[in-house]
């Protein structure tokens, strides 16, 4: 059985740290504490203002749907937390590759469950799915999400400068990307590193 294209019972969904699990009711409110926190949601989002509860599950609701094409919660082990997710969009079945993205709670920051998060759903994937390549969009202004996304070992495709109006300032929107072969090479050093 599936939820959102993903398989509920994948195996090697999760680490000593981090663990992928899919939507269950009730994690909604999880989602909103996230979006809603003035001092995160412009890392992820693209609102301006923070919607009502009710706005924003409507509208999360849809975008799941017609948007997120697979989609996790991240929880840290072992007390099974949600503090985060993973989700692709704009997946192209033809050419194999994905825009892929991960949110953090600000609590999991700096405790490698971002990492682990990352591999867990890349390696998803790559090697379940058959993925050729995956994409990533960070804004310069985020500066942990562009050390993890190159820790993953991305590498910079592309850079659209002044693209988004955040305090005060226009900032670059920064194209990143990972190929098979490139995961492969990450694989061998998050082995090396956390084995």
């Amino acid at each position: 059985m599936t939820e959102n294209g993903i398989w509920a019972g994948s195996p090697g969904l999760s680490t000593s740290r981090a663990r992928l699990r899919v939507w269950r009711d009730g994690d909604e409110a999880h989602l909103y504490r996230w979006h809603a926190d003035p001092e995160q949601m412009y890392l992820w989002n693209q609102d301006r203002e923070i919607p009502t509860y009710e706005r924003f599950v409507r509208r999360f609701t849809r975008r799941m749907k017609n948007r997120m094409d697979h989609f996790f919660i991240l929880e840290q082990v072992p007390s099974a937390d949600p503090v985060g997710f993973v989700f692709t969009y704009g997946a192209d079945a033809v050419d194999r590759n994905a825009w892929f993205c991960i949110v953090l709670a600000p609590e999991a920051k700096g405790k490698g469950v971002g990492l682990d998060g990352a591999m867990l759903f890349l390696r998803h994937l790559f090697l379940q799915l058959g993925y050729r390549k995956v994409y990533a969009e960070i804004y310069g202004f985020n500066e942990r999400a562009l050390g993890l996304i190159r820790e993953a070992g991305f590498v910079r495709e592309g850079r659209l400068t002044g693209h988004r109006w955040w305090n005060g300032a226009f900032w670059d929107l920064f194209i990143y990307s990972m190929g098979a072969p490139g995961f492969e090479e990450f694989m061998k050093a998050y082995g090396q590193n956390h084995g």
